[in-house]
């Protein structure tokens, strides 16, 4: 199973924050991150989030808007559990 998340890291010193686990399909996360198909056709990489990219998520995933983005920066991650 692949498990999907938006990471949250304070900008100074790169400390984990916060993880929202997402349940968005392959096809959204590939238009909303802007992901090359063909070097990561299944969306396995680790992406920086853009402010664009964070509005068109705000919409989708209500957690995100509970968040001072000020000091804080976003990535799309994915990992494989058993």
């Amino acid at each position: 199973m692949v498990v999907r998340e938006i990471a949250i890291y304070q900008k100074e010193g790169d400390k984990h924050i916060e993880s929202f686990e997402i349940d968005l399909s392959v096809e959204k996360l590939i238009n909303i991150l802007d992901v090359d198909t063909d070097k990561d056709p299944n969306v396995y990489m680790v992406y920086a989030i853009n402010k664009a990219q964070l509005l068109q998520l705000q919409k989708l995933i209500p957690n995100l808007k509970e968040i001072n983005f000020e000091n804080v920066e976003l990535f799309y991650e994915s990992f494989q559990t058993k």
